[in-house]
């Protein structure tokens, strides 16, 4: 499931293995209100960092003891990755980059142990999660080259999906170590 189906969720519905299952008409379907919870905690966790009664840590640590769903079938570490990543957003649109980097630090981290626990066998799911690292080091974490690496690993997943080649192709030679020259393939 991609990052986007907590929208199909909210229209009350409830997914499971990526189908979408309508609930009776007048009932909030379960998975809204855990979702609804996983981001209220996310705007609570970021609240307390701004006014200083949590430090980013002491936030972290709440966050992964919550075990709550983050929308995505990859299991816990890439919840909390994404988990980690939203509030990392919160924090920069707040002024508090600072802040911020250790969220993001902590999702590259989860990101990898999920990528470890993801078989080899599911070579779509393990792109997909290589590609959403590829994302935290190239937007927020200035590391080009880890992005590169991880698009690459991406591409011998699905040779076939352009989209991720296209990806790899955006981000600059001069940031990533390639050679302009040097296929990106």
């Amino acid at each position: 499931m991609r990052l986007h189906t907590f929208l199909l969720v909210a229209c009350s519905a409830t997914l499971s293995f990526g189908q979408v299952t309508q609930e009776p008409a007048g009932k909030t379907p379960a998975t809204v209100t855990a979702f609804t919870q996983a981001i209220d905690l996310r705007r609570e966790l970021v609240a307390a960092i701004i006014a200083g009664k949590q430090t980013p840590a002491q936030a972290f640590s709440l966050l992964q003891t919550a075990k709550l769903p983050a929308g995505y079938d990859f299991g816990p570490d890439a919840g909390l990755a994404i988990a980690a990543a939203d509030i990392g957003q919160r924090l920069i649109a707040s002024g508090k980059s600072a802040e911020a980097e250790m969220f993001f630090n902590e999702a590259e981290k989860s990101l990898g142990t999920a990528i470890e626990k993801t078989k080899d066998t599911d070579a779509k799911g393990k792109a997909e999660l290589f590609e959403q690292r590829a994302f935290l080091r190239a937007t927020f974490l200035n590391k080009a080259p880890g992005a590169d690496a991880d698009l690459a690993e991406a591409v011998k997943l699905q040779p076939e999906d352009k989209r991720l080649q296209q990806k790899r192709d955006l981000l600059p030679a001069a940031k990533t170590g390639r050679k302009s020259d040097q296929p990106k393939g």
